[in-house]
This record gives structure tokens, C-alpha cells and sequence, in this order.
């Protein structure tokens, strides 16, 4: 199972930010996208989960073309992305957030509440079941009954990271999930990323932490200016010449 770009490009105002992207992730692996800054990599995730519509060219995942479908339908399809700054709701506790985040909120329903309240109740269980799961996974157990405000910034991406699980994810997009965290945590988060990859997730990662995601991920693509400009192994890229090119030039 593959995500699979072909020709993207996108421009804003004229200005080509995606130019003829043109990629494969496996949802086996753990795919780093590294390139200086204004490079496109925020804006190709954008267009990867629908909330930037493209010029040009396709987006296809597990074999089935993405465009025209929303964010949500593709999020239902196993497809969703971390933000660089943590969106939870800061008055509700780390367990809460999660059991908000899971998907078939059968209680949402008037009529499922009032007619099927035994499913209703099953369903509010399997919820409150997998929330305790991810809790275990991430080892927020320390910090489940706490809100949200109350948490540092690791333990926030952390939390951001296990609200993606409850949708049951099949590939995570995760962007800079190393900004800002101490290196104890930063380690604790790629420890989570290996393990659930092992157990089937796929990842696809932006990260400015070049040495971190080289350490984590088995392929790279570069990008500078809109473009693939080098991808394959973290050494090769990182060795890349144009790519050290581009990182001076934006610095």
C-alpha cells in the first residue's frame, strides 16, 4: 500500500510553491521529507490530505485517486497529518482529547441515543478502551487526568500524535514532531514511531532535525523551491550536493 503523487503543482499568486511533484511512499516505511525553509514541504503536505488544491497532476493512497475528496473523507480512508503546533482542546484532560478524537461518535446521534442505547454504550466503551490503549503506547498514564494546558510542549505533541490514533490511522503525516521537545522526549516520541510502524503504520515525516530523522527514517526526499531535487537512502540525500546547496542559500 502506497501514497502516490504524480505531476503535483500548485501556485499562489503566480509563484510555483509544488513543481511537478512526482513521489511514492510505502505505508510499510518511514519516509522523511527534509528542505530548507519555503522549500514547499508544509504546502505538499497540504495538498497530500486536501486542504490545498492543486493545479495539477494526481494523489493516490492504497490505490484509489484522492482528488475531489475533502479532508475528512480522506482522513476516513486512513490518511491524516500532525500540525507543527498542537491543536487539543486545553480545558479537557489528556483521556478526554483522545476519546474526542475517535471516530463513529454513535452518542452524537439523537436517535441512536434514544433508540439503540445499547450500542451507544458499547461503543462509548471500545472508545474509552482505545484511549486507555494509546495512553499505554505513548506512556501519558502519568498525565492522563491532567488537561490539556498542564502539559509540556513534548507531552502536548505527544498527545497530538495519540488524538491521530484514535482515528486509525493507516499513514501519519507528521510535521516537525520534534520541534521544541527535549531530547528525553524527543527519543520517547521516535521510540513511539518505530513501534507503531512496526505494528503497520505508515509515517511520513517533515523534520528540520536532520540527524533525528536520518537516525529514523530508511528513505529521504529533498525538496528546494517546489521541487524533488534528491531521495533514497538518508545518507545519499544527505550527501547530496544541490540539496547542501539549497540549505546554504536559504540560510
Amino acid at each position: 500500500m502506497s501514497l502516490v503523487l504524480r505531476q503535483v503543482s500548485k501556485a499562489w499568486g503566480g509563484v510555483r510553491v509544488l513543481d511537478h511533484v512526482s513521489i511514492e511512499v510505502s505505508v510499510s516505511d518511514i519516509t522523511g521529507l527534509i528542505g530548507p525553509n519555503g522549500a514547499g514541504k508544509t504546502t505538499l503536505f497540504g495538498a497530500i490530505c486536501g486542504t490545498v488544491p492543486i493545479d495539477q497532476g494526481t494523489v493516490s493512497f492504497a490505490s484509489q485517486q484522492l482528488d475531489g475528496l475533502d479532508p475528512s473523507r480522506r482522513a476516513r480512508r486512513g490518511l491524516l497529518r500532525s500540525f507543527q503546533v498542537p491543536r487539543p482542546f486545553s480545558n479537557l484532560s489528556v483521556r478526554a482529547n483522545l476519546a474526542v478524537a475517535a471516530c463513529d461518535q454513535v452518542g452524537e446521534s439523537l436517535a441512536r441515543v434514544f433508540f439503540r442505547p445499547t450500542g451507544v454504550r458499547q461503543r462509548e466503551a471500545a472508545i474509552a478502551a482505545q484511549a486507555e490503549r494509546v495512553i499505554d503506547t505513548l506512556n501519558l498514564r502519568a498525565v492522563a487526568d491532567r488537561n490539556a494546558s498542564q502539559l509540556s510542549g513534548g507531552q502536548l505533541k505527544l498527545l497530538e500524535f495519540g488524538r491521530l490514533l484514535m482515528a486509525d490511522p493507516k499513514l501519519l503525516l507528521l510535521d516537525e514532531p520534534f520541534a521544541g521537545v527535549n531530547p528525553v522526549l524527543a527519543e520517547e516520541i521516535a521510540g513511539c514511531i518505530r513501534l507503531l510502524n512496526a505494528s503497520g503504520i505508515g509515517f511520513f515525516i517533515i523534520e528540520h532535525d536532520l540527524r533525528a530523522l536520518s537516525r529514523l527514517a530508511s528513505t529521504l526526499f529533498a525538496m528546494d523551491r517546489g521541487a524533488i531535487i534528491a531521495s533514497g537512502v538518508p545518507a545519499d540525500v544527505l550527501s547530496n550536493q544541490q540539496l547542501r546547496a539549497a540549505y546554504v542559500g536559504g540560510a
